[in-house]
């Protein structure tokens, strides 16, 4: 899915979130969760929450919260919630779901400071959220994806109101109305499906309700950044009622260019979006929810870099290491993106089992260009169009609350269908005759033109050479899938599980031409279509236990499946097939309310085994840029905690402390002949490199520590929430702290970020009457200097800093 898609849902911060519930009507008193019920999200229905107890103990937060609620005590804080989840296809209470998951309302993640998914790893630990060309690069517990090519299949996947987004690009955007934000973490194969073997990231959006309801969000940060935002929603009859969310945001770049850049001023960025949900209940029993939207975003945020490292040869010709935040790129870098998107969510409810049938239709269309080099020098650029069509439906059928045996036996099976069409089209790959590796190029081009009878296209091509290449993913995949929960004497519960899918990929179209003159191409190769079939089956296995009432252990296994693929991008040397990868995990955990609720603590210990880990590798001479390979065997032990302490109810009823940590030993144990870069910035290992004197050999890169995945992370932080007048005051501060990790399997130093530390606050007033909060913000506060992204390549080390120190001011209104 698109970027500007994920983050116009998911929208974290609170001007950009459903309305608060303040002076809404009390809830009725949470019941059986019922799969097909009216919910908004997920088939599992959306019971309403129990009114909010007092501040000893804990109040249900779900779905239904945002639709009817209770008025919150003035002193009451937003971080006080237990969230109801969706996590097993149904809506269960968090803490009753044998799985490792965060949750946050929209309330609860604008309370932590959480403003975009960027910021989902201070509150969910062992997740790192990285970017690169407009990709977002998830990794939760040491398994995820690098690569940022349309064939590449993230491992963390993405499901808005139950519909899959199978996209990386442009996740990292502004969010809607939205209601909550679940992290799945660990494969979740058997629901979740296909390329989620590092867990799922679920967000559940605002459904049109029978109450008229709105929110207006504006807010002003340095950067000259401005955020509006808009929500409403519009009960038409009884039965009938419709909602529209808008937003529009304008901003600098946090980036300057170096003084002797010739590129023209850095563009702004610019997001705008809409979205419209219709509902028709004609019956209790049957309800239809259709959903449109359209994102738009531009800007130069996605591909800005700088260059923090130029290798040996390069520097003789003039490139050097810029300042933080300079970049000295040369190209009219810039990154469009369009993104409709409709979907549709049907249920039906019978006596005995609850129906749920959804289904999408996606279109993401992506223009940019990028400075490769992040230099002066015109060296190498890419300029890239990319398209992707998706068609998605899926069949659920869910046990209910008069389904026979329901008291013992919970079930859920169902039937899921991806249809996608991805790729370049097509990208312009530039290279100037000073690179030093362009002869290399241009010698193996002759070669394979010889091959093919043609040894004279390549002369007097004068100071550049340019291709322009091709190429299409298609992918077809059916899946069948089933789980059941029983419940066992002695407060034991086992849950079975299963998920069988087979899939069809076929490489399309793949080929490249060579541009003799401005707008003139000819023909340089058209690679062979090629087509993989695979199965395959992904158990799961939870057997959990409650020792007392407020306590839930668990212990799992449960394994999950992230689909081969081809690189798309190839420019001389065909593409190579890469095996699928497979994960296995075991999970013991434990879920906690303690001290009459005033202490909520959750841990898990996991051993992770990764067999075929796909791994991504660029280079000039690689045959197409960007290369996948696969690390044989991987292995990832670790243990995670969050807790959340009403530190003195009586005394300080407002005071909540929160904490959460996780620890990763992430390593490669097998992995061979793997591809990496001298300290002169050539290329070795692996298959189709292009070098004159001939390829280096592959090096053994056992032992090295997994991308993106730090030995330590995580999360203290203090809120405090207080009366003041008619009204309420909200403060809050939080430490994140990282140990650092590398970006690159070959653990190369250029490309590892050190151990950081940050710090966010945040000051509100809610004035109750009006229903209208003022928030003071600031992030990184400490102005930390670190890092989004270090890719090493052939050049140097294409570099993308995090942004530095930034404060503003938000404004809400709830009506």
């Amino acid at each position: 899915m698109h970027h500007a898609t994920v983050r116009f849902l998911l929208g974290v911060s609170a001007g950009i979130f459903a309305p608060t519930t303040l002076a809404q009507a009390e809830a009725p008193a949470a019941t059986e969760a019922s799969a097909g019920a009216d919910a908004d999200s997920g088939p599992a229905a959306a019971p309403a929450a129990d009114a909010p107890a007092s501040l000893d103990t804990i109040p249900v937060a779900g779905p239904a919260e945002a639709e009817a609620a209770p008025e919150r005590a003035h002193s009451s804080s937003r971080l006080i919630e237990e969230v109801i989840v969706t996590a097993q296809k149904r809506e269960e209470n968090l803490q009753d779901v044998p799985i490792s998951v965060q949750a946050f309302s929209a309330e609860a993640l604008d309370a932590r400071g959480v403003s975009d998914s960027l910021n989902l790893p201070t509150v969910t630990p062992g997740m790192v959220y990285s970017v690169i060309a407009g990709y977002s690069i998830i990794f939760i517990r040491g398994v995820g994806t690098d690569a940022f090519v349309p064939s590449a299949d993230a491992s963390v996947s993405t499901y808005i109101d139950g519909i899959f987004f199978p996209f990386s690009h442009g996740l990292v955007q502004s969010f809607g109305a939205v209601q909550q934000v679940e992290v799945l973490k660990g494969p979740q194969g058997t629901l979740f499906g296909r390329n989620s073997t590092g867990g799922a990231i679920n967000v559940i959006t605002k459904k049109p309700t029978d109450t008229f309801e709105g929110s207006v969000q504006a807010s002003y940060a340095n950067f000259d950044a401005m955020q509006t935002r808009a929500y409403v929603n519009v009960p038409v009859t009884d039965t009938f009622a419709f909602n529209v969310s808008a937003l529009y945001n304008l901003a600098d770049s946090y980036y300057k260019l170096t003084a002797d850049s010739p590129r023209v001023p850095l563009p702004r960025e610019r997001e705008q979006g809409a979205r419209i949900r219709a509902k028709w209940s004609p019956t209790d029993d049957f309800d239809i929810t259709l959903s449109g939207l359209l994102v738009e975003q531009s800007g130069i945020a996605p591909v800005i870099n700088q260059n923090t490292s130029p290798n040996a040869q390069y520097v003789l010709l003039g490139v050097t290491t810029t300042p933080k935040y300079q970049s000295s790129i040369d190209n009219h870098s810039y990154s469009n993106s369009r993104n409709p998107v409709i979907y549709g969510e049907a249920n039906y409810r019978y006596d005995w089992f609850d129906t749920k049938l959804l289904a999408s239709h996606q279109s993401i269309t992506t223009s940019a260009a990028i400075d490769y080099d992040a230099t002066k020098a015109p060296l190498v650029s890419f300029d890239a169009d990319q398209l992707a069509r998706v068609n998605t439906q899926e069949l659920q059928i869910i046990s209910n609350a008069t389904t026979p045996g329901a008291d013992w036996f919970k079930w859920i099976g169902g039937l899921y269908h991806i249809d996608s069409y991805a790729g370049f089209d097509p990208v312009l790959f530039s290279v100037g005759r000073d690179v030093p590796v362009f002869d290399d190029i241009i010698t193996t081009l002759n070669d394979q033109l010889g091959l093919l009878g043609n040894t004279n296209l390549l002369d007097g091509l004068g100071t550049r050479v340019d291709i322009q290449a091709q190429g299409f993913l298609r992918t077809k995949s059916l899946a069948g899938y089933a789980q059941g929960t029983v419940q066992l004497p002695y407060d034991f519960a086992l849950t079975l599980g299963g998920r069988y899918q087979t899939e069809s990929r076929e490489l399309q179209d793949s080929k490249d031409q060579l541009q003799v003159s401005d707008g003139v191409f000819v023909p340089l190769f058209n690679f062979a279509n090629q087509k993989a079939d695979t199965s395959n089956f992904s158990p799961k296995v939870t057997l959990d236990f409650r020792p007392a009432d407020d306590v839930l252990t668990y212990a799992s296994y449960q394994k999950g499946f992230k689909s081969g693929t081809y690189n798309i991008l190839n420019i001389y040397t065909p593409t190579q097939y890469i095996e699928p990868e497979t994960v296995t995990a075991y999970e013991l955990g434990v879920k906690s309310q303690l001290f009459d609720h005033r202490l909520q603590f959750n841990a898990a210990v996991f051993d992770t085994e990764i067999d075929n880990m796909q791994v991504q590798f660029i280079s000039l001479l690689s045959g197409g840029a960007v290369r996948f390979e696969s690390a044989k065997h991987a292995r990832i032990r670790g243990a995670e905690f969050d807790l959340l302490w009403q530190i003195a109810p009586e005394l300080l009823p407002g005071l909540i402390a929160t904490a959460n940590g996780a620890y990763l030993d992430a390593k490669y144990t097998d992995y061979p002949n793997a591809s990496g870069f001298t300290d002169q910035g050539i290329p070795f290992g692996g298959s189709g490199f292009v070098l004159g004197g001939g390829v280096l050999p592959g090096q053994d890169f056992a032992g090295n520590r997994i991308v993106r995945s730090p030995k330590f992370s995580g999360t203290g932080g203090l809120s405090y929430t207080f009366d003041v007048g008619p009204g309420t005051v909200e403060t809050g501060a939080d430490v994140y702290y990282n140990s650092g990790y590398f970006y690159t399997a070959q653990n190369l130093s250029r490309a590892e970020e050190p151990s950081y530390a940050t710090l966010d606050a945040r000051i509100s007033y809610l004035y109750t009457p009006w229903r209208l909060r003022i928030t003071a913000f600031g992030k990184n506060l400490t102005n930390t200097l670190h890092a989004i992204n270090k890719l090493p390549t052939d050049i140097g080390t294409w570099t993308t800093y995090a942004p530095p120190v930034t404060y503003g001011v938000r404004v809400n209104w709830d009506f």
